[in-house]
Order: C-alpha cells, then structure tokens, then sequence
C-alpha cells in the first residue's frame, strides 16, 4: 500500500509542503535528525519552549485545519495548555466554526472526554475508526512505518 504525505520534522519541510497533501509533524523529532528527537527531560524542556518553527505551525494548522493527534498523552500538560489557549482564543460566538481536533484515545473516559470535548476536541477510540483489534497490528506497522521514513 502507498501512502503519500509530507514529512513534517524541520523548517525546511514547512516551506517545502505541497498543499492539499496530507502532513505527519514529528513534533516530537525525527530519526533522520538525532538532535531532535525528545529522549529525555532536558530534551523535552528544551522542545517544549514552543518558540520553533513547528510550534508556529503547529498552532496555525489548529486554527485553520482539522487536525489528529496521535500517540499524544493527556498528562502532557503542554499539549493540554495550547489545546485550552487557542480554543480560547475564538471568541464564543465563532467557536462552532472553529476546525475540529480529534485525538485518539485508548478508551473513553466520561470527566476526560467531557473536558476534551470542552475544548473543541473529539477523543475517538481505534474501534471507532473501524480498526478491529486484528487491524491494529497492521495498522499500527502501517503507521509506523509511515512515520519512520
């Protein structure tokens, strides 16, 4: 199965993406690129000062696309504040106009969805995707593999 989509780990990939072609950010770094890949505390301290390229883009393609997350963690209170500062930042009366964010979640959780949900974003589970558990071995290769290039 072929996949095409942008890789997205630098400013370089930013300013070279086709329009209308699916982006993986590796927000977290790419292997192609040691220096930027998030291994340990300091490294996520440095990551999270969201003052690289890809934070800028990041938040841009929250206020102007659909947007999945995957892999992400609701503990991680970083990724948690941009989620609550920028649907903040659409006033109330645009907030049904605002681009939807899903995230993927193991399972649902009623106090965790109903905060998400909140937020302007949609937690969905695998099975709702239509991943059936012996799907998600291949998927999950399919993905990675994706991912990894």
């Amino acid at each position: 199965m072929l996949y095409y989509y942008s890789k997205i780990s630098d400013i370089l990939h930013i300013s070279n993406a086709k329009k209308n072609v699916p982006q993986i950010i590796k927000f977290h770094g790419d292997f192609s690129d040691d220096n930027s890949i998030v291994l340990n505390e300091s490294s996520y301290y440095r990551r999270m000062k969201f003052e690289d390229p890809i934070d800028v883009k990041f938040k841009s393609d929250l206020l102007n696309h659909s947007v999945l997350f995957i892999g992400y963690s609701l503990n991680d209170m970083n990724i948690r504040r941009v989620l609550f500062d920028l649907n903040n930042s659409w006033p109330l009366e645009y907030r049904l106009r605002k681009p939807k964010c899903y995230i993927i979640v193991k399972n649902h959780n009623e106090i965790i969805d109903t905060v998400l949900e909140d937020w302007g974003v949609v937690p969905v589970t695998a099975g709702e995707l239509g991943i059936t558990e012996s799907d998600r071995s291949l998927q999950s290769a399919l993905i990675l593999e994706a991912i990894s290039s």
